[in-house]
């Protein structure tokens, strides 16, 4: 993986520890949750710039198909071992279902970040859950046009310890 067009983060509340503020590039102006997000901020309408557009239906599907297509003609097991899903929401965030493992490697990454900063000037996102237990909702990978945030898995790993 190229690390130097990519930050990488681990956010404090997969690091377990909380911050005062969500995260510095983290505004929220207008409804929208604006930059690098924590899993927290979810419930809003996101946007990667203060100054992007609104997205409507027509752009999230036109852009949607145009990803699939691009992975689809790329990978030979996409659709079969990983694939996006899910309906528009309002804003411009992907999320992209792992079937088997294996194929969550820093290729794919890579891919995935090169996509988004080739399409869609730099206003759209990928999340990719990577649960543990159904209860584990902040094991989440999230992809950005210039950042990879990457949850720490050192807590999921950890066998339970009574006190």
């Amino acid at each position: 993986m190229d690390y130097r067009s990519t930050s990488i983060r681990h956010s404090a509340a997969s690091r377990g520890t909380r911050s005062p503020e969500i995260h510095a590039n983290l505004f929220i102006q207008c409804g929208y949750t604006i930059g690098e997000t924590e899993f927290e901020c979810w419930d809003r309408l996101w946007k990667a710039h203060a100054s992007d557009p609104d997205v409507d239906g027509e752009e999230w599907v036109s852009y949607l198909a145009a990803i699939q297509e691009h992975f689809r003609n790329s990978y030979e097991n996409f659709p079969d071992e990983f694939f996006f899903w899910g309906d528009f929401s309002g804003d411009r965030t992907l999320d992209l279902k792992i079937a088997k493992p294996a194929v969550l490697t820093g290729h794919l990454l890579t891919d995935l970040q090169k996509y988004l900063q080739l399409n869609g000037e730099k206003m759209w996102r990928i999340r990719i859950p990577i649960y543990f237990e159904a209860d584990d909702p902040h094991r989440v990978i999230v992809v950005y046009s210039d950042t990879l945030d990457i949850p720490s898995l050192q807590k999921a790993l950890e066998p339970n310890r009574a006190p």
